[in-house]
């Protein structure tokens, strides 16, 4: 298919019939591996005009019942709760000179420009998961002290020490080159965000040493008055305490994750005070134990007895992966088939290794184990796949409301377009148990 027209429309035209379905799929199956959580998740579209969504959640199972006489009739006790939504994009940028070679053929224009497409969807889902698995706060890691390097090129290095000040540790992939963030200082225990954004430019995932390339000049972070104190790198441009749009000093700006609902924190979801039982999570302190199968059934049934429903789901980090997977093959014994594909004396393939993971449990059926890169090395979590979902205004899509997804760069020679969505997770504490300080050596 041929560009008919060099006007905007022209190009949006094509861009949509090609890059508009597409692109959807494209984060709705997360590339050729989703991670699991956000393939778990549902997803509802109930967040209304007014960028809220509202659930009324019940507390208590009201009482109102007994035995030969009339028992009092009782309130259910409920909350309500306030979905609000949150914005997160992607932008790419289109040379013209690239559109105008390829604007006679729909399989160039297809391939110019399907690299870019990809990763800057593939990129935004990243996002969605690693916010999935953060606590709404939009922080990537800390460090301690001042940096390293230059003022223009600063080295941080992420504490992997996990504390109830640090719950985030070092997650490898949370840092990606190219990706710009923005740092707090921290003074006296009052994070105050500086000037200056960065883009990372190189990341060493065994040191937890980010390399970072100053986009300004006024941040030092090699400054002695960067102290001692621990400081913040947070996730992207605008996410937090932003007053550039009238956005409040501290408000949150990005989606709630499973690391948030873990620490049932007061005014979750709005809420006034402390969290009720019925909408709190429960915890496991594990103190550097190894994570065993027995130790994970013993967990099924704790859940099921505490929640009264079955466990639906166990997600474990990469580094409990490993570890389940040396114990398996551990357990297991290997026979030699003399006979192949009915010819004698020729001996089978040796397969090793395991392909899945179940555990069992008399509570209830094997429950799938599955990873997640995004979780903390040292944790696992059990879930049962009620009530929670993630709310969307409308799908994440290249974004035109006045009928243009390519949009003329202000003097500049090219296009723009943008990947959005408007959304936020709502994740019912109650039917999630986390398994936190298992040793992670294999």
């Amino acid at each position: 298919m041929a560009i008919t027209s060099k006007s905007t429309t022209g190009f949006t035209e094509t861009f949509k019939i090609k890059f508009g379905g597409y692109s959807s799929a494209v984060f709705y199956t997360g590339g050729k591996n989703p991670d699991p959580f956000q393939a778990i998740i549902p997803k509802e579209y109930d967040i209304l005009a007014s960028r809220e969504g509202r659930k009324t959640i019940r507390t208590t199972m009201g009482g109102s019942v007994g035995f030969s006489a009339l028992p009092n009739a009782n309130p259910v006790q409920h909350i309500e709760i306030k979905l609000n939504s949150y914005k997160q994009y992607a932008r790419m940028n289109i040379d013209n000179e690239t559109l105008a070679a390829s604007e006679k053929q729909g399989a160039a224009y297809m391939s110019s420009m399907k690299l870019e497409v990809d990763s800057k969807v593939l990129n935004y889902t990243r996002w969605v998961d690693l916010t999935n698995y953060n606590d709404g706060t939009a922080v990537l890691g800390q460090w301690t002290g001042q940096a390293t390097g230059t003022a223009a090129a600063p080295i941080v290095t992420i504490n992997a020490t996990v504390s109830a000040n640090n719950p985030y540790g070092f997650r490898p992939f949370y840092f990606e080159e190219d990706d710009e963030v923005q740092v707090e200082k921290d003074v006296t225990g009052t994070p105050v965000l500086q000037t200056d954004t960065f883009r990372i430019t190189a990341v060493n995932t065994t040191t937890g040493a980010i390399t970072l390339a100053r986009i300004g000049t006024t941040t030092d972070l090699t400054a002695a008055g960067f102290g001692s104190q621990s400081h913040n790198l947070v996730l992207y441009r605008s996410s937090r305490l932003d007053t550039s749009k009238g956005i409040a000093s501290g408000v949150r700006r990005v989606p709630m994750g499973l690391l948030g609902i873990k620490a049932n924190p007061s005014g979750l979801y709005g809420l006034p005070g402390a969290l009720p039982r019925r909408f709190s999570s429960t915890t496991t302190a594990r103190a550097g134990a190894v994570l065993t199968p027995d130790t994970l059934s013993n967990d099924i049934i704790e859940f099921n007895r505490f929640r009264g429903v079955p466990c639906t789901h166990i997600i474990t980090s990469i580094a409990q992966q490993k570890i389940l997977v040396a114990q398996a093959e551990g357990r297991k014994d290997y026979t030699m088939n003399s006979t192949f594909q009915g010819v004698p004396n020729r001996v089978s393939p040796f397969v090793m290794g395991v392909s899945a993971i179940k555990i069992e449990s008399p509570a209830q059926p094997p429950v799938n184990l599955v990873a997640s890169r995004f979780l903390r090395d040292d944790m696992v979590v059990l879930m049962a796949n009620q009530e929670h979902h993630q709310s969307y205004v409308d799908d994440p899509q290249w974004l035109s409301r006045d009928g243009n997804m390519l949009d003329r760069l202000p003097d500049d020679d090219g296009y723009e377009a943008r990947f959005g969505g408007y959304w936020e997770n709502y994740l019912h504490p109650f039917y999630f148990h986390f398994i936190d300080g298992l040793s992670t050596s294999v």
